[in-house]
């Protein structure tokens, strides 16, 4: 893929940075220390995927591990967005960790799905409760048993399950 115009004209581009940007051969992974700049050729790469109209905002889907993390990255979308030139609506990119993100497409295409009307999301302690109330159709008895020498009474395998199946 070329770079656009717009993004030479407004980023000075490291040679990693162009190689990134102009990668089109499937998946990419990107190894580099912190403050090296990963984030904001991430950034550079989508809108240059975006001038390039190779994609439209709604088919592009960015996620990280914390809200905040999300939040930021969306200003240093727009931030840049702005510095480029870019004038699409990125408000319909889907940008958000990686369990809202799942969240949303389960919620959007429910229709489509076998989870049907009853599908519900689970806090920390409905989850614990669900395997509690569920474990002798998790595991075996003999399973249940080396589970209680290892984790103790059933209450803790279920901790142990829920942080296993998290």
């Amino acid at each position: 893929m070329q770079i656009h115009p717009d993004v030479y004209k407004s980023c000075h581009l490291s040679e990693q940075q162009e190689a990134i940007l102009q990668h089109d051969d499937g998946p990419l992974l990107i190894v580099a220390g912190p403050g090296s700049g990963k984030t904001s050729t991430l950034l550079l790469r989508v809108l240059n995927v975006l001038l390039n109209e190779r994609a439209e905002p709604a088919q592009l889907v960015l996620c990280t591990y914390t809200e905040k993390a999300a939040q930021e990255l969306f200003q240093k979308l727009i931030m840049l967005a702005k510095k480029i030139g870019y004038q699409g609506n990125l408000a319909e990119m889907r940008i958000g960790t990686v369990h809202a993100l799942c969240n949303h497409f389960v919620r959007e295409y429910l229709h489509d799905d076998v989870l049907g009307n009853d599908y519900e999301v689970l806090d920390e302690f409905e989850q614990r409760l669900f395997i509690y109330h569920h474990l002798n159709e998790l595991a075996p008895e003999s399973v249940l048993h080396y589970f209680g020498e290892e984790w103790g009474k059933e209450w803790y395998i279920a901790k142990w399950l829920q942080q296993y199946f998290n």
